[in-house]
């Protein structure tokens, strides 16, 4: 019993909770994990985003903390998904080809009206996952981002947890009062 009770106080265990966000006047919302910090935060009629540093794992030593990005649009045009995913994922106008980013997967999913891409890209001699989900639904455009540096998959334990808490938020993600992605499909990262 002892043993047992140090070993909980020496394991260093992150908060399992989660903060509620509302943007667009709380007509999205979502749960982000309570260890992830909050860099940024814009949330105004028509567009909102919240970026989140994510606390990297502890071997990490390069500085380079993994990020989230929810964004939400309010469109009073109707937009589709493919058009609304293609604009978000085209290169900026005069943009560089220094660090292309490659394109590694791309699905539509018909179940929860979603498309979910998978890329890698190269900024300061560090390679990079980024992932992106998008879905379009009562005139809002939702975009989830995460970008990450891909030697943090490495650690198994880490990168379980970050997969976990990505899900979580994308699965808490809601419209009003309804569900934004598919909890039948977990998104694949």
């Amino acid at each position: 019993m002892r043993t047992r009770l140090l070993l909980l106080l020496l394991c260093p265990i992150g908060p399992l909770g989660t903060t509620r966000y509302e943007l667009l006047g709380g007509r999205f919302s979502f749960d982000a994990p309570s260890d992830w910090r909050q860099d940024r935060r814009v949330d105004r009629d028509s567009t909102s985003f919240v970026v989140f540093e994510v606390p990297p794992p502890r071997s990490d030593t390069s500085q380079f903390a993994p990020n989230v990005v929810v964004e939400v649009e309010r469109r009073l045009q109707h937009w589709d998904l493919k058009t609304y995913s293609n604009a978000k994922l085209a290169p900026p106008a005069g943009g560089t080809t220094e660090n292309p980013i490659i394109r590694l997967d791309d699905r539509f999913s018909k179940r929860d009206h979603s498309r979910t891409v998978l890329s890698r890209g190269r900024l300061h001699g560090l390679a990079y996952a980024v992932w992106d989900k998008f879905t379009v639904r009562d005139s809002i455009c939702v975009h989830l981002s995460s970008v990450m540096p891909a030697v943090y998959r490495r650690d198994s334990i880490w990168y379980a947890r970050f997969s976990a808490q990505l899900d979580s938020l994308t699965l808490s993600s809601h419209v009003g009062a309804n569900h934004v992605f598919s909890r039948r499909t977990p998104p694949t990262h």
